[in-house]
């Protein structure tokens, strides 16, 4: 049990890192106005429907734009619609006529507002898909599995895991997996597989692919957050083969 001068530093400690959190956040911003200001009109039309709103929402999306335009995916599974939802359609659309999508939520209002935001922000004629699939929980598991009723029937380059929600017998349980994930490396190996905080994903992916992948953890699990362009989200990228 902590004492209370102990209490009172680890109280201290964690203000000054969320504070240094958001100077990182701030001076992020100032120093890439007009990507910014594309996401706060992407995060005004996704509040306006509900979305909650974060600390770090402004800096994921970023985030994410510039992680794709570095990977170049041509074919995106996102598993979990949201904010991120309008960013992978601006990528599509800006990508060309080979570049694919795919969102899959259980909730069919929830998914109806990501895409009603992203059709608005991009132009996506037949380039996205967005699929309403039910969740599943395997609650006698250790931990407690949780994905979406969904069979992928193409092939992605780039994986996005943000869902379902980590719900238990009606209960958030952190200790749960999102294994979709799973299912679809036995058919095939995405190059680049990135997770939306989700430590107990992470940690099982970990476990799972070290041979294959390559990993960088979050640095918000890592409390590593407090620094400029800092890693928001956990990446695993499939290693090369070095056959040419």
């Amino acid at each position: 049990m902590r004492s209370f001068l102990q209490e009172i530093i680890l109280q201290l400690k964690t203000k000054f890192y969320y504070h240094g959190i958001e100077k990182a956040h701030a001076r992020n911003a100032m120093e890439h106005p007009e990507e910014y200001n594309n996401i706060r009109r992407i995060l005004q039309a996704y509040h306006k429907g509900g979305g909650l709103q974060h600390l770090f929402q402004e800096y994921k999306l970023y985030h994410l734009k510039q992680l794709l335009w570095s990977c170049r995916p041509s074919s995106i599974l996102e598993l979990g619609s949201g904010s991120t939802t309008p960013v992978f359609a601006e990528y599509v659309r800006s990508a060309g006529k080979e570049c694919v999508m795919t969102s899959v939520d259980e909730s069919e209002k929830w998914l109806e507002h990501a895409k009603k935001i992203a059709w608005e922000n991009s132009a996506l004629e037949s380039a996205a898909e967005f699929i309403v699939a039910p969740s599943i929980c395997e609650d006698m598991r250790q931990p407690p599995e949780v994905k979406y009723d969904f069979t992928a029937k193409k092939e992605y380059d780039f994986v996005f895991i943000d869902g379902p929600s980590l719900l238990v017998n009606g209960e958030k349980n952190k200790t749960a997996v999102n294994t979709n994930i799973f299912d679809l490396l036995q058919t095939q190996s995405p190059a680049t597989i990135v997770v939306d905080i989700r430590e107990s994903t992470v940690n099982a992916l970990k476990s799972r692919l070290y041979n294959e992948y390559d990993v960088i953890v979050s640095d918000v699990i890592l409390r590593k957050a407090n620094r400029l362009g800092y890693e928001y989200f956990s990446i695993f990228r499939l290693k090369s083969t070095g056959i040419n």
